[in-house]
């Protein structure tokens, strides 16, 4: 519903759009809805001259992720709403949550530069050579700072959802956790669970460290977020009972393993492959010989 809505509005059928947008946020009800979905549910009322609806889901907006002040006011399908009071009074509050948040977001964010900004060269280096196994050990050394700085901040904000400091930096604490030590990923682990299940962080980034801890432990994975490359394409690592992987994803408010796995994608995928061990013991070996 969210990609049909999506494609109605950016072909100006902004009626078809505002309904298709109702029901799917509807459906959702409030579970990791990506802020920014709001302001296109937004957009399509505004444009659809339904300015109370159009406020609704810019309050709901503002309440669950930053926003850009200066994007806001300059957004062409918003300019309707201007001059109305629910307009003065929402940037009003806007000014107030940037002004309490704007900087952890943005030490935030630099912390996310740190995490990627190594990772990105890592393919420009031999598979076995000398300068990758140095590489890695920066990395290492990167990924420990950064944890600690992660660390420091939510001593004095606990962690901290969408709702505080948007998707974007919010899924950056995630990664920065995925990228710690067992130790840190484990004690991490429940405080993340419970954002996802408060609707605050991304369940796709939750699944991902699930799964990556499970495998780190020589265990099939849960939620069929990880592949590797075996034999010339990539294969999806062993899961614990596949029967009931669609559940699990449902319950988490993920997509089907189907949609997922073509998105990455790999096709062809049945029980038997998914519950397939081979593809575990590669990977155990995989990690044996690094």
């Amino acid at each position: 519903m969210i990609s049909k809505a999506s494609h109605h509005l950016s072909k100006n059928e902004y009626e078809r759009a505002t309904t298709l947008y109702d029901s799917a946020l509807h459906i959702m009800q409030g579970k990791y809805p990506l802020a920014f979905r709001y302001l296109q549910a937004a957009k399509a009322h505004a444009m659809n001259g339904e300015v109370d609806n159009a406020f609704f889901y810019l309050r709901n907006y503002l309440d669950k992720g930053w926003i850009d002040a200066k994007a806001l006011i300059n957004e062409p399908m918003l300019m309707t709403l201007h001059g109305n009071k629910g307009w003065d009074q929402l940037l009003e509050d806007l000014s107030k949550k940037n002004a309490e948040y704007s900087k952890v977001r943005q030490e935030i964010e630099q912390l996310g530069f740190y995490d990627q900004v190594l990772r990105k060269i890592e393919n420009c280096m031999g598979q076995d050579s000398a300068e990758r196994a140095y590489f890695y050990l920066l990395q290492r050394v990167q990924d420990a700072e950064n944890l600690k700085k992660v660390d420091s901040i939510l001593e004095v904000h606990g962690w901290l959802g969408m709702s505080k400091i948007g998707d974007k930096a919010s899924s950056i604490l995630s990664r920065i956790v995925l990228h710690s030590s067992v130790e840190d990923r484990e004690r991490y682990l429940p405080v993340i669970e419970a954002s996802v299940q408060a609707g605050e962080s991304s369940p796709q980034d939750f699944a991902i460290l699930v799964d990556k801890i499970l495998l780190g432990e020589n265990q099939k994975q849960r939620y069929g977020t990880q592949f590797m490359e075996i034999d010339g394409r990539n294969q999806v690592l062993t899961i614990e009972d596949p029967e009931t992987l669609e559940n699990r994803r449902k319950a988490l408010g993920l997509s089907s393993i189907h949609d997922y796995l073509q998105f990455c994608g790999i096709e062809n995928v049945t029980i038997e492959t998914l519950s397939d061990t081979s593809t575990l013991s590669y990977f155990i070996e995989s990690r044996w010989n690094e």
